[in-house]
């Protein structure tokens, strides 16, 4: 195994982008934004192909950068091409890949192999990002993840209605890593928020540098009062894998905060 090479994971909408946009303000870490073509993953349907396909894509990635210092850069829309990174990175130094669906629905692999990370985040205001933003989530599906695990694609289309496949996706989110990552593998969004970016000491040791002003938006105007108190109410009542991490005063603390003033 090689401790340089890590997988970053994470809920959606957890904070994965902020992760990487904090880890790129080191010397000595790279993080890319889903740049592998899901087509890597589909057609390496056996644990070891899935990990000869992610080593081989560190290995590429590291022989592009020594050589002409370029990466695979994923665009608005999906599309991948290289990028010339406008920083030389020290040397040596820590290579992120973040995939956060398809990476969950493949930690019973690549924990093996690989030092693995996932972004967690109160459960609530998850629930109200995925209910504001054009992504398969508000709908309760994750085709990348479905795609690798048709339990899962079972698992959702037995529910009736949106808000239940968004709360049981969710706890599949959490299953998979309490089953297959250990505590400290596990970041907090909200320590994130809380320490500057310095809780991602544990990725890279440099983040002990950073001191960025960074906000919580647990509680965004935008996700609206009437729907944040619906989707708390239905996750209060449920009994899924993310009590294991985030207790139920830490989600009535998020529906107990004040709205911003308009």
């Amino acid at each position: 195994m090689n401790d340089l090479n890590v997988c970053l994971t994470g809920l959606p909408r957890a904070g994965t982008t902020l992760t990487c946009k904090l880890l790129n303000k080191l010397p000595d870490t790279l993080a890319l934004h889903e740049p592998m073509k899901s087509s890597a993953f589909s057609k390496a349907n056996k644990a070891n192909a899935i990990c000869a396909a992610v080593e081989n894509f560190f290995e590429e990635t590291r022989c592009a950068i020594d050589a002409s210092n370029t990466v695979v850069a994923k665009k608005n829309g999906g599309r991948r091409r290289e990028k010339v990174l406008r920083r030389q990175l020290q040397s040596p130094f820590t290579l992120c890949l973040k995939h956060p669906a398809a990476f969950t629905a493949l930690l019973p692999e690549l924990a093996q192999s690989f030092r693995c990370y996932a972004i967690i985040r109160n459960p609530l205001s998850v629930l109200g990002s995925w209910n504001r933003v054009e992504m398969s989530v508000q709908d309760g599906h994750s085709p990348a993840a479905e795609m690798l695990n048709p339990d899962l694609t079972q698992r959702l289309a037995r529910l009736p209605d949106k808000t239940a496949r968004q709360i049981a996706l969710l706890s599949w989110y959490f299953e998979q890593y309490s089953r297959y990552l250990s505590h400290e593998k596990l970041l907090r969004y909200e320590d994130m928020i809380a320490s500057g970016g310095k809780s991602l000491r544990a990725v890279s040791a440099s983040a002990e540098q950073l001191v960025e002003p960074l906000k919580s938006r647990n509680r965004k105007k935008r996700y609206g009062y009437e729907l944040m108190q619906e989707l708390g109410e239905k996750l209060l009542r449920s009994d899924g894998a993310y009590w294991q991490f985030y207790s139920k005063e830490s989600v009535e603390a998020v529906l107990q905060q004040p709205m911003p003033m308009k």
